[in-house]
Formats: C-alpha cells, sequence, structure tokens
C-alpha cells in the first residue's frame, strides 16, 4: 500500500505514488547539500588555501 498523505484544506487523504516520493526525497537531499554539504566544503577549500598562502609568506621560494 502506497504511503499516504493529506489534504490540508479538506483533511483528505491522498496517495503517493513511488516518483512523488523519491523526487520530494531528491529534493531534500538537494537542499541539505545546498544549505550543509556545500557551505562545508567550501570552507575547508578556503581554509587549506589561506594555509598554503601562509605557508607561501613564511617560507617564500628563492628566484
Amino acid at each position: 500500500m502506497p504511503p499516504a498523505k493529506s489534504d490540508r484544506a479538506t483533511g483528505e487523504i491522498i496517495d503517493v505514488d513511488k516518483e512523488e516520493a523519491e523526487a520530494m526525497l531528491t529534493i531534500i537531499e538537494l537542499l541539505c547539500d545546498h544549505y550543509y554539504v556545500i557551505p562545508a566544503k567550501a570552507r575547508h577549500r578556503h581554509q587549506q588555501l589561506k594555509e598554503k598562502l601562509e605557508a607561501s609568506i613564511a617560507n617564500p621560494t628563492p628566484k
């Protein structure tokens, strides 16, 4: 039996098919990536670049 949801206006239970449920899970996953994963990766990459820059300033290579 497919999962059901209810209509907010009438309270009637509406069947949800597999494709709709998968689409909603995909949207939730994309939102989590957008708000949590991508910013964390960006902060990590920024920290790596900052450390590399600081190391190059502290130990410049001779020309």
